[in-house]
């Protein structure tokens, strides 16, 4: 009976051992669709490189989708992030997605009618709307349907009060 025990627990762990051996090969694979939520802690100019988000490094390149739906990403915003782990914790993000109320950081929301005093050549940068700085940038929606805004338009600004009293837009509707 003693031999018949020893037996067992040694097959017993022989199979342990098996199991741990083959474990990479039933590990789920990185299919790209790790995902996490987050603050953006810095990114780089143009968006494109190295960001951290809640202490991660998350690789941005031309093939990531970046929604920018509620407002510009900047330090500050609450992000998710769809993307392949890599061995080093980084990832490589497929898809980042800014969340309702991100404003490209802190602030709250304002909606203000205005005239437009001053805008940059090209529509992004600092605009002067009844004298408050306006800035602009890829992520804010600019509608003209009633012709181009320049000096002198009315236009409905929306977006996030910050700290030094500019908005960041996030849509700016041309009016008549």
């Amino acid at each position: 009976m003693n031999r018949f025990i020893k037996a067992c627990v040694a097959g017993i762990a022989a199979f342990a051992l098996a199991l741990i051996a083959l474990q990479p090969a039933f590990a789920k694979p990185n299919d790209g669709n790790f995902k996490f939520y987050g603050t953006v802690q810095s990114l780089p100019a143009g968006l494109y490189g190295a960001w951290v988000v809640d202490g991660r490094t998350v690789n941005v390149g031309p093939g990531a989708a970046i929604k920018q739906k509620y407002g510009p990403i900047g330090v500050g915003s609450y992000v998710g992030v769809k993307g392949w782990l890599q061995p080093d914790g980084s990832v490589n993000a497929t898809k980042i997605d800014g969340k309702r109320g991100n404003g490209g950081g802190p602030g709250y929301y304002v909606k203000f009618y205005g005239v437009v005093q001053n805008l940059p050549a090209g529509l992004y940068g600092a605009w002067v709307v009844d004298g408050r700085t306006v800035n602009v940038g890829p992520g804010t929606m600019i509608k003209q349907k009633y012709g181009p805004i320049s000096v002198g338009s009315i236009v409905e600004v929306k977006g996030y009060q910050q700290a030094d009293g500019s908005v960041n837009a996030t849509k700016i509707d041309g009016k008549r």
